[in-house]
C-alpha cells in the first residue's frame, strides 16, 4: 500500500494481505484487508498506530465518525459484525452481530 501526495509518495507499507476497504481523513488511514485485519496509520507519515487488530471476515464497510472528542471508526464485516473502534484510546465501544445468516437446505 502506498499513500501519496500529488503525485509523490509520502509513505508506503507492506500489508498482511489485499486491501479491500480504505477510508481516512487528516489524521488517520485505517485499512482493512481481505484476512479480516485491519491496519491503522497515521496519515502525517504512516506511522502504524497499532498491531493490526482481526475482526475474524474482511470488512466490508470502512466509515469515519466523531463523536465529542473521539474520533471513532465503524467497520462492518462480511460476517455481519460491526465494531466501533475509538481511535484515540484504541479499544472498541461497540461490538456486535447486525445480521444472523440462515442456510436453507
Amino acid at each position: 500500500m502506498r499513500a501519496t501526495v500529488g503525485a509523490e509518495v509520502a509513505w508506503k507499507d507492506v500489508l498482511s494481505s489485499p486491501a479491500i476497504a480504505m477510508a481516512g481523513n487528516e489524521r488517520v488511514a485505517v485499512v482493512g484487508c481481505q484476512d479480516g485485519s485491519l491496519h491503522v496509520y497515521a496519515s502525517d507519515g504512516g506511522r502504524k498506530l497499532a498491531c493490526p487488530l482481526m475482526l475474524g471476515a474482511p470488512v466490508s464497510m470502512l466509515r469515519f465518525a466523531r463523536k465529542g472528542g473521539a474520533w471513532l471508526v465503524l467497520a462492518l464485516t462480511a460476517a455481519g459484525r460491526l465494531r466501533v473502534l475509538d481511535l484515540l484510546t484504541m479499544k472498541a465501544v461497540a461490538d456486535t452481530e447486525i445480521m444472523e445468516t440462515t442456510v436453507m437446505t
